[in-house]
């Protein structure tokens, strides 16, 4: 599961991995900081992105 949260945690868009790629076009979103939370059976991870 990847979910792309803002800044305070509200998720925004929330997808089931299928494939090995997921990709996100942030090209209209409002500049500033978006998480991407990552979750699998054997792993969690979350990033930062920093949109400007």
């Amino acid at each position: 599961m990847i979910q792309l949260m803002d800044i305070i945690g509200k998720v925004i868009k929330a997808v089931n991995m299928h494939e090995s790629a997921v990709t996100f076009n942030l090209g209209n979103w409002a500049t500033g900081i978006y998480l991407i939370n990552y979750t699998d059976v054997a792993h969690k991870q979350v990033i930062k992105i920093n949109k400007q």
